[in-house]
């Protein structure tokens, strides 16, 4: 930008260069949604979730916070400062209607840059990063080695009630996974080691605090993890980042 400003709007610069420029200038524009309805969520919350069909954008149930981590693909316990004079961020629902820019339906990354864009102009959301020590749960090969089938095709992963299906993934996807709804009561990181992707089931009731017999056969998920996966979970103290709301606003309704 710089030597675009010293050489003028185009200056000297050869014809593709500007082309780039002009590529590169609409590109950013596109980070924001065409148009955005934000609306109060009425009654109880009875589902939450989003959907992109076309160039519609739907987010049902969304608190300020669910917008946070979706936006900017964080975990619930990474973003921070939605207590006190915030705390309306997790207990305010609203219902968003968005139309995406252009004719074709964007990537999830850009979907969450548009998200990005929505909480800084219209819920004018500020906030810094900062590293925090915390406790957490180290996922580590357990004694007898992993239980796992290497796969370097695919990558995905289903659920139910009582397992976790994975397909061709790499061990960050489960560690997201136990992270987010595991029942555990800190996040989880991986030290495993393996960089691999691979396929492996893991059988246990999902959402329950830790410690709770919740394995097909009465066992702890860490039990479960480790028979049925050849890994553990390990108690210690890592960096976490973490987004820290500075100011954000309630939006008006449109």
């Amino acid at each position: 930008m710089a030597q675009v400003e010293r050489d003028g709007i185009f200056g000297n610069k050869p014809l593709a260069a500007c082309a780039v420029f002009v590529l590169v200038a609409i590109a950013a524009q596109a980070q924001s949604f065409e148009v955005a309805s934000i609306r109060p969520h009425e009654g109880p919350l009875s589902m939450i979730g989003f959907n992109t069909q076309g160039r519609n954008f739907t987010a049902t149930g969304f608190s300020v916070r669910n917008l946070i981590t979706f936006g900017y693909d964080l975990e619930t316990y990474q973003v921070a400062g939605t207590e006190g004079a915030h705390g309306w961020t997790t207990t305010n629902y609203f219902n968003i209607a968005a139309l995406v820019p252009g004719d074709v339906a964007p990537a999830i990354g850009e979907t969450r840059k548009m998200v990005q864009s929505l909480l800084t102009e219209r819920f004018q959301l500020k906030f810094h990063r900062e590293t925090r020590e915390m406790p957490v749960y180290a996922l580590a090969v357990a004694k007898g080695g992993a239980k796992l089938k290497e796969n370097s095709e695919g990558g995905g992963m289903s659920m139910n009630a009582t397992e976790m299906k994975f397909t061709g993934a790499p061990m960050q996807m489960l560690v997201r996974q136990l992270s987010g709804i595991g029942g555990l009561d800190r996040p989880v990181v991986d030290k495993t080691g393996l960089a691999g992707k691979y396929d492996f089931v893991l059988k246990t009731v999902f959402g329950r605090a830790t410690g709770v017999n919740t394995g097909p056969a009465g066992e702890s998920i860490f039990t479960a993890i480790e028979e049925q996966l050849g890994l553990k979970l390990e108690s210690q103290k890592a960096p976490v980042e973490i987004l820290m709301i500075d100011s954000v606003a309630r939006p008006s309704e449109n």
